[in-house]
């Protein structure tokens, strides 16, 4: 007796559904180890946590979602390379340092230069941070040195041969993923200081300046990977710091998200950086500096030298 001959439907149909399965597993797979590597569910989270906690939270953050932009992507004519971005509250200006033409420059809170400084001998500057009485801390990303330079209102250059007070990290030699970000808490006299990526981290360092300009007795530098775990964020191209709520603002530019941590490191409160967000006409490309100025203003500063102000909506 002649066998049945099966149809071709029902001949493949056992592998086609084991090779469904395999394909199925396998984008399910990638999908988590994708929302892993870019902390996708941890962000996914803290929006939930935010919308649930919107009232408590916002009393006492900036409430960065609550900012709009009134500046957006305005070129800083005559400038190249343009990385970090301060406040200098006894000013009232900006600056900014240059890591492709060694300068750095003063900038009004429109973003317009008033004066250009030289640098000689710093290699790769990428991050500048204001801490009283003239002085500022510079930070050359692949050599992994901190300096501490002081810059007059007749200051017209700066030579690393010059400077007084340096600090060598060295963890990761001629890694150029490295600090990108400072900020500083001067209550405290705490600088933070911030590692790109691969992976990222948050340091802390005491003791490197005192207050009124005096040298501590002591050095130490430390991390937090609790606090490092809570970012979620890709990558961290800036800090800045809330001296009013004892907060730490963290910007990223892969995320293209501004955090903002509580005094434990929590997160709680972010500002998006994207087309029709925040104020936004279209996406912030590479957000590489903040500060918190007065009346709680942001200034950011995107690559290719692109100024932004971001102020608090009135409701």
């Amino acid at each position: 007796m002649a066998q049945t001959k099966k149809p071709f439907h029902e001949k493949y149909k056992k592998p086609f559904l084991v090779v469904l399965m395999i394909g199925v597993a396998s984008a399910l797979a990638y999908g988590l180890a994708l929302g892993h590597k870019n902390r996708l569910f941890e962000r996914l989270w803290f929006n939930i946590q935010a919308a649930i906690h919107a009232g408590e939270w916002e009393q006492h953050s900036l409430g960065l979602s609550d900012y709009r932009a009134v500046i957006e992507a305005k070129a800083v004519s005559g400038a190249e390379g343009l990385s970090s971005l301060t406040y200098n509250h006894d000013t009232g200006t900006l600056f900014t340092v240059s890591n492709s033409d060694d300068y750095i420059i003063e900038l009004n809170l429109e973003g317009e230069i008033i004066r250009r400084i030289g640098l000689s001998g710093f290699f790769d500057p990428e991050a500048l941070e204001y801490i009283g009485h003239n002085q500022y801390l510079i930070v050359e990303e692949t050599p992994q040195k901190l300096s501490l330079i002081v810059i007059g209102a007749d200051t017209v250059s700066i030579s690393a041969d010059q400077v007084e007070t340096s600090l060598t990290i060295g963890m990761e030699p001629d890694n150029n993923k490295s600090f990108e970000g400072l900020a500083y808490d001067r209550e405290h006299e705490v600088v933070y200081m911030a590692k790109e990526r691969d992976p990222i981290g948050l340091y802390v360092i005491k003791g490197l300046v005192g207050r009124e300009g005096t040298r501590p007795l002591a050095l130490s530098i430390s991390s937090d990977p609790a606090s490092e775990n809570r970012i979620f964020l890709k990558d961290l191209s800036a800090l800045a710091y809330d001296g009013k709520r004892k907060h730490l603002l963290v910007l990223s530019h892969e995320s293209k998200l501004l955090l903002e941590l509580d005094s434990s490191g929590e997160p709680v409160s972010s500002m998006s950086l994207l087309k029709n967000h925040s104020g936004l006409e279209a996406d912030f490309v590479q957000a590489e500096g903040v500060a918190l100025g007065p009346d709680d203003a942001l200034y950011l500063m995107g690559e290719p030298n692109l100024f932004y102000v971001f102020k608090k909506a009135t409701k």
